[in-house]
């Protein structure tokens, strides 16, 4: 890990390997901008991976099936530190030119990493609703509607975290289309999801 007042220094070092000279001072930024620069790109960045994962996760194979992600979710801790959350998601990468590929119809298979944020809970219940939290902010429902499941390591409180991800899911699916269209009917089904 690199601390924040090294960046500067490092910075121009990586401007004298790739421009050949070193930065002016006009070109140094401070380290509160660095910070609120990254934080924007980072959000740029993931609003262009929504919008392309959309495209291609709701688009069908050419053999006509639908397409579907997964969750990679898992807790640990480090140097005796506050336990962490992870969620990884599998994703599809856009091609960079036609030379990068024989038949586009083949993913360009990646993952693509939601959050690293502290855990919620040592149990199910509130990690998996940071995990349908995270996907929502990425994701439109079009393309949450495609989630399928997650990969954990079979512990038994791993595979009710996945079972409650799926329901409040499909439970955020459902009231976001409600909330969206007029209702015209109750939606009954709703109600299976919520225990």
């Amino acid at each position: 890990r690199i601390p924040l007042s090294r960046f500067p220094s490092l910075w121009n070092s990586f401007s004298i390997l790739f421009n050949r000279h070193p930065l002016s001072i006009e070109e140094f930024s401070s380290t509160d901008t660095i910070r609120a620069r990254v934080e924007k790109l980072t959000k740029i960045d993931d609003y262009r991976f929504g919008v392309e994962f959309e495209a291609y996760i709701r688009t069908p194979t050419k053999h006509g099936f639908v397409r579907l992600f997964y969750l990679v979710t898992d807790d640990s801790k480090h140097n005796d530190k506050k336990d962490r959350h992870v969620v990884v998601m599998s994703a599809h990468r856009s091609y960079d030119s036609e030379a990068d590929v024989l038949d586009r119809s083949y993913p360009n298979a990646c993952f693509h990493l939601l959050t690293t944020s502290d855990a919620v809970s040592k149990g199910s219940a509130g990690n998996s609703r940071l995990n349908v939290d995270v996907m929502s902010e990425l994701l439109t429902t079009r393309a949450l509607a495609h989630y399928a499941g997650n990969a954990s390591d079979h512990a038994p409180d791993a595979l009710l975290e996945t079972a409650k991800i799926l329901s409040a899911s499909i439970l955020f699916w459902c009231e976001s289309l409600l909330t969206k269209r007029t209702r015209r009917t109750q939606f009954v089904p709703i109600q299976i999801f919520l225990d």
